[in-house]
């Protein structure tokens, strides 16, 4: 006589942020986890992305509206492994444009550092062996080591100095900087770190980097505030007060270098990978179309307004802010823009009801057995006041996590680059004049909006940490209009108004945005943080896992890596809790 099936686990997965996503991918990863979970899906809002949502507006060109400047690098391993997965497996509509991960991804090989009172350093770096989505090589010191032969074998280091039209002078200048630069982190890792393996970098994260280097030889200005530093805590929006700048903010040492060396070192193909369709078209689309083909269930407009503990999350209280025709699970949140499934930048009416604002209570035992929490760090102090109070690691671990807001701009511009008066090729730049440090020329995802044939030519996007204040949005765009007369017409020489400043002329179309909502702050790393960092599988509560970049991983920071890491991570600790407590069932 056969056994009867066991029942699946009921899973419910709070935020539709990277992280959540890759937990509700790694517990649907195969027809056995399916078998064995039932996975649903609750976020606020009307779509999926969290950080990396976009939006398409209609009244625009159908543009994508981004909350900043996103790109993947090419070290990241976790996140580029699961989109191949995804992308093996979406079936697009017909004459979707986007097919394949590499239909999806486009190297860039160019970057470029801004430098006070000195031309920038504009890098264009070789490609390396492999692909980030397709990567068999070694682990992580073994790339290391490898990428240093691969760069010398390919003469890359006169690119890497920049030597595109600079003088010998000043190439020797910069090679110089670097060589002390390279020295002091020698130092320290050979003290510090080396005689601890990986586990060597947790040690140092009590100094920030530069102290950590000024420790270790770098007493000189130039070499603390050197390009590639610089560069680094701009990347990490790393200014606790948002305000971005030479020689200010914090960066806890280990999680920095550790991240610096992966970025100059361990890439695959190309250093950066551009979305041709925006972060939200490119990941969050076929992700979600995948996982709901999979039977993962999505309820949408459902805000979490207090988590309910004793010893294990007993229930899940939401607010749903806007209620579906055809129930909770019913609304499809997708249109097409030339072929490609994309999200809107507002709610489609159509598919909502006139009904207001309802109270959800989910109960453990009744409606769920396992909890997911995908939600920001930042953004669970109000709600998690139960697991805090029955938890210290958890609540030194809220309490301990520190954010900041963040600026963006995008500009749709008439001319094309070589127009605006750019010379040097399409690039990421940062360490510029804040409130906007960091750029990039994304004209390519033009093609992915529907201007019509006079639309925009190019489009520029600018981001940075931003202080908390009143009314950010209006400050923000007062900023932005002496920021844009004065940076502009040097950035793009051709855009000089005849009377001095920006000839605002030139733009089709522009988006402001300021992202201070604690479910949008981005995760910061202050020296002394990271051993309050929880482990995904470390709630302290058996029925809860945990998912997002605020937590203890490889990387200990934010960025999309250390969020599909924590993901996959929090799917284990539930599978291998799963198969436990059937293994005391039957034995």
């Amino acid at each position: 006589m056969n056994a009867p099936m066991p029942e699946k686990v009921r899973v419910v997965v709070l935020g539709g942020g990277v992280g959540a996503m890759s937990a509700a991918w790694a517990l649907s990863a195969t027809p056995a986890l399916r078998e064995r979970f039932a996975v649903t899906v609750f976020t606020l809002g009307h779509r999926l992305g969290g950080k990396g949502a976009t939006g398409r507006d209609p009244d625009q060109g159908m543009r994508i509206e981004e909350h900043g400047l996103h790109m993947w690098m090419g070290w990241y391993r976790t996140a580029f492994r699961m989109m191949a997965d995804v992308f093996e497996a979406w079936r697009p509509p017909p004459g979707c444009p986007m097919r394949g991960i590499e239909g999806a991804f486009s190297p860039q090989h160019r970057i470029s550092v801004a430098a006070a009172g000195e031309a920038p350093w504009h890098l264009s770096l070789p490609p390396t062996p492999g692909l980030p989505w397709a990567d068999a090589g070694p682990e992580e010191l073994g790339r290391w080591v490898q990428a240093l032969v691969h760069f010398s074998r390919a003469g890359a280091w006169g690119r890497i100095l920049g030597a595109e039209g600079v003088p010998l002078r000043e190439q020797l200048r910069r090679a110089r900087v670097l060589a002390r630069l390279s020295a002091c982190v020698a130092r320290g890792l050979a003290r510090d770190v080396v005689p601890h393996g990986l586990a060597g970098f947790d040690r140092i994260d009590a100094y920030d980097l530069r102290a950590w280097l000024a420790r270790h030889g770098a007493e000189d200005e130039v070499v603390r505030n050197a390009p590639p530093i610089q560069a680094l805590y701009d990347l990490g929006f790393a200014y606790p007060d948002g305000r971005s700048g030479a020689g200010r903010g914090c960066m806890a040492a280990g999680a920095g270098i550790r991240t610096l060396l992966r970025i100059a070192f361990t890439w695959r193909g190309a250093p950066l990978w551009r979305m041709r369709y925006g972060m939200g078209d490119t990941i969050f689309s076929p992700l979600y179309e995948v996982l709901s083909a999979r039977g993962v269930r999505f309820a949408f407009f459902h805000r979490v307004t207090g988590l309910r503990a004793r010893a294990q999350v007993e229930a899940v209280d939401f607010a749903v802010e806007a209620r579906v025709r055809g129930g909770p699970f019913a609304y499809r949140p997708l249109i097409p823009v030339r072929g490609v499934p994309c999200w809107p930048a507002a709610p489609l009416a159509a598919q909502l009801r006139s009904e207001g604002p309802a109270a959800l209570r989910l109960a453990r035992g009744r409606d769920f057995d396992a909890v997911v929490l995908g939600i920001p760090g930042p953004a669970l102090a109000p709600i998690a006041g139960d697991l805090m109070a029955r938890s210290p690691a958890f609540d030194a671990a809220v309490r301990g996590c520190r954010s900041v807001a963040t600026a963006a701009m995008q500009l749709w511009m008439k001319p094309d680059l070589a127009g605006l008066g750019w010379t040097t090729g399409s690039t990421v730049m940062t360490a510029g004049a804040r409130p906007f440090a960091s750029y990039a020329d994304m004209s390519e995802v033009l093609a992915a909006e529907d201007w019509g044939p006079d639309g925009p030519r190019s489009v520029a996007y600018f981001c940075d940490a931003a202080p908390d204040r009143p009314r950010a949005l209006e400050a923000l765009a007062a900023e932005a209009e002496p920021w844009m007369d004065r940076e502009l017409p040097r950035l793009f020489p051709a855009t000089r108004a005849p009377g001095g400043g920006f000839d605002r002329g030139q733009v089709v179309s522009r988006y402001l945005r300021v992202n201070d909502s604690p479910t949008e702050r981005y995760v910061l790393t202050p020296p002394g943080t990271t051993g309050a960092r929880l482990a995904p599988g470390g709630s302290g509560f058996p029925n809860l896992v945990l998912a997002g970049d605020w937590l203890r991983t490889s990387v200990n920071g934010g960025c999309v890596e250390a969020a599909a890491e924590s993901g996959v991570a929090a799917a284990s600790a539930l599978e291998a809790q799963a198969l436990a407590t059937a293994r005391a069932a039957a034995g």
